[in-house]
């Protein structure tokens, strides 16, 4: 469920109880949700019409609750979203723990807060010490120097395969 509540503990309402199927998601519990402006964006681990996650916004009054785009599952685009969608100046950037590309092994995304222009960036493959199966919050960081990236966690790979920290720089 999203839901509102003051920081003396005052005021809770629901906003938006989810329900699953092709039209909503299910279990959002792996992130928590991005603010811009008056809408706050999300990510579920499971439903949509291929059950294999969604992203989507909700204004913070709880009106107008809209998937914004479904994870199909296959080589496309990923599936299971973990953590929180992060913004990087105008696009929002996630991870996906498996799903996208021959490896299926995980995903970098970027996608426009309207749901339109989803990018896979990278497709994990768990091999030359890569990682894979990312998830958790993706940090952005740019500077004139060195330009825009993103850095993040994998639970699986690495030399001992107990997981890597990675950068993927931003184009």
């Amino acid at each position: 469920m999203v839901f509102r509540i003051g920081a003396n503990g005052t005021g809770f309402k629901l906003l938006h109880s989810f329900t699953g199927g092709a039209t909503d998601g299910s279990y959002p519990f792996f992130g928590k949700l991005v603010a811009r402006g008056s809408a706050l964006y999300g990510m579920s681990q499971f439903s949509g019409a291929d059950d294999a996650g969604v992203i989507f916004r909700i204004n913070k009054n709880g009106k107008g609750f809209a998937v914004l785009y479904t994870f199909s599952g296959d080589g496309t685009n990923g599936s299971s979203p973990l953590g929180s969608l992060i913004f990087g100046g105008a696009k929002l950037y996630g991870l996906t723990l498996q799903g996208g590309g021959i490896f299926a092994k995980g995903t970098i995304f970027k996608i426009d807060p309207d749901g339109t222009d989803f990018e896979l960036l990278h497709s994990f493959p768990c091999a030359s010490g890569e990682g894979c199966h990312p998830y958790g919050d993706p940090v952005y960081m740019a500077s004139k120097k060195t330009g825009a990236a993103l850095y993040g966690l994998t639970f699986d790979g690495g030399s001992a395969d107990f997981g890597v920290i990675f950068s993927y720089k931003l184009k």
